[in-house]
């Protein structure tokens, strides 16, 4: 009887570990640790994008002042480049909320610098699929969230560098699920050289329905122009706490007739 008891908690368990496992927090990182220094296009799938012919953003690990990446990172070349990698996300799940983030380096009052990272569908023309988020012309945090979800474009913000002045900046979109296919969508930011905590930029906005988060993007999307560089962009998924409720009461119900059962 003992041993039967023992094979209801281990079940019990064992499919808890499972629903756990497909539920808890889904992290995406993508940063440029381990691919050679040099040429970025043609390098770990990156290829030129439908807006760009410039092939001179950079794989460089090289230190520069108020930079707080690590390792390896991508920098703008000469030339404002746009790059893509086709990137499966098929893992994104419908009506639960996600944030997109990356680390972005801005250096004020310089013109046309440029370092943004995000994600596209596969025509990456169709700006209404896309969002991106990072640092732009130097002085600038930059958002862009496409008309399909109910986006204004583009959104600025001075970081309030000083001229020739560098800095490291979290640049994100946290994306709330409101439980109807519709999304409540906040960017923000961290200035990461000056250890701050998140700062919201705007007033969050609600999305359109978008019932296929899954096969919304199938590429990532990079925009880069000297002194830009980017380093970590992320995807987090989290689940809502209702799954993870109903995990524990799967468990809780197993436990439950395992004992019965022992009785």
């Amino acid at each position: 009887m003992l041993n039967n008891y023992r094979n209801y908690v281990v079940l019990g368990l064992t499919i808890v570990l499972v629903g756990v496992a497909a539920n808890v927090q889904a992290d995406f990182i993508y940063n440029f640790n381990g691919l050679p220094s040099g040429q970025l296009v043609g390098n770990d799938g990156w290829t030129l994008g439908a807006l760009g012919t410039a092939t001179d953003v950079q794989v460089d690990n090289a230190a520069v002042t108020n930079w707080s990446g690590s390792g390896n990172y991508a920098k703008g070349g000469t030339n404002q480049t746009t790059l893509s990698r086709v990137t499966d996300l098929s893992w994104l799940q419908n009506n639960v909320s996600f944030d997109i983030s990356t680390l972005a380096y801005a250096v004020g009052n310089t013109v046309n610098a440029i370092a943004m990272l995000g994600v596209q569908a596969d025509d990456g023309t169709q700006a209404a699929d896309i969002i991106l988020v990072g640092t732009y012309t130097g002085d600038d945090l930059k958002w862009y969230v496409g008309s399909t979800f109910g986006g204004p474009g583009w959104i600025t913000l001075n970081s309030g560098l000083g001229s020739g002045v560098g800095g490291t900046f979290k640049v994100g979109i946290e994306a709330t699920a409101n439980g109807d296919n519709t999304y409540s969508m906040q960017p923000y930011y961290v200035d990461v050289t000056n250890s701050g905590s998140r700062v919201d930029v705007g007033i969050a906005f609600n999305t359109t329905i978008i019932s296929d988060l899954s096969t919304k993007w199938t590429k990532l999307q990079m925009r880069a122009k000297t002194p830009g560089m980017l380093d970590d962009f992320t995807i987090t998924q989290i689940p809502e706490p209702s799954s993870i409720a109903l995990l524990a009461a799967g468990l809780i119900g197993l436990l439950a007739y395992a004992w019965r059962k022992r009785k």
